[in-house]
């Protein structure tokens, strides 16, 4: 019941954000994030000796420190990335802003808030099927149906989750499986670490051999 409702309000927060902010601003959102990493890998490395050389003089060998505790170097660095990620971010929202601003003018923003509607379906379903894949491939189908056979969108979530394995890499399957034959060993790992004194108890408990009884 629990993860009944945690599903369906992830569902429903992100459905309700789409919806309230439209297709438009959403899709761009996105492109944006994308777009703003690629800029940042591209242009930031040509502006980090700019600004190397601004905060660094050349002819000091010491390398200061931004108040006392950042290196010049990688603050250029830091502010180089950073500084086209957020640029890029700014021009992209104020380009989603317009336009979205012209589909309410001309009639389209109903239709927007729609289509919204649905893309923010179709990321929230994809949100909780990436946060279903652990336990998709972790535990087998017994323990599935321990763990989340009386929940009503189990079978929604391993759905979710087959769709996804199917973009995934198979080096990574391969990796996954790994960790997977792994995982009871780990386990029982923790359990014991959480709880040393149990296999203490366990031994003191266990009677010592007395060869007098044979």
């Amino acid at each position: 019941m629990i993860i009944d409702v945690l599903v369906l309000a992830v569902l429903l927060i992100s459905i309700l954000i789409a919806f309230f902010r439209g297709f438009i601003r959403e899709v761009l959102t996105i492109f944006g994030l994308v777009g703003a990493c690629f800029a940042a890998y591209i242009f930031a490395p040509m502006l980090e000796p700019v600004l190397s050389n601004f905060f660094v003089s050349p002819s000091t060998e010491e390398v200061g420190k931004f108040l006392g505790i950042i290196p010049y170097p990688l603050l250029a660095k830091l502010l180089a990335y950073g500084g086209v990620f957020i640029v890029f971010m700014i021009v992209l929202s104020l380009l989603s802003h317009f336009l979205s601003s012209g589909a309410e003018k001309i009639g389209l923003g109903s239709i927007d808030r729609v289509l919204g509607a649905i893309f923010g379906l179709a990321r929230g379903l994809l949100l909780v099927g990436l946060l279903y894949l652990p336990f998709f491939y972790i535990l087998d189908d017994a323990q599935k149906e321990s763990w989340f056979g009386r929940t009503m969108t189990h079978s929604y979530l391993e759905m979710t989750a087959k769709g996804i394995d199917h973009f995934i890499p198979k080096g990574a399957e391969e990796k996954v499986e790994e960790v997977k034959e792994e995982a009871p060993s780990n386990i029982e790992r923790l359990i014991r670490g959480a709880h040393p004194d149990r296999s203490d108890e366990a031994e003191e408990d266990t009677p010592a051999y007395d060869k007098d009884k044979r």
